[in-house]
């Protein structure tokens, strides 16, 4: 799907959403979700994106209140963070 919706269209951006549902901030899921579920689960997404030649924006990873952002930041190629200064999430 990201191939022929993105690559296939000369988009080379790809900007996931819910990327952190394991801290609950963007509602219920109907999983139970864990951390190391949601890393893995983005590792493979970014890992497909990057073998196509398509470049990785990762959305809000810093309002979990805990180490997501850093754990994903070396495979993003950008972030995307809606409410950081409402919030004082953004780094200095």
């Amino acid at each position: 799907m990201i191939n022929q919706q993105c690559a296939a269209k000369a988009s080379t951006p790809v900007e996931t959403d819910l990327d952190e549902t394991y801290a609950g901030g963007d509602g219920t899921t109907g999983f139970t979700l864990t951390e190391a579920d949601e890393v893995t689960y983005m590792t493979t997404l970014a890992n497909y994106m990057h073998r196509d030649g398509l470049a990785w924006i990762i959305k809000n990873p810093d309002d979990t209140g805990d180490n997501y952002a850093a754990t994903m930041e070396p495979l993003a190629d950008g972030v995307l963070t809606e409410q950081c200064n409402q919030y004082g999430t953004c780094a200095p």
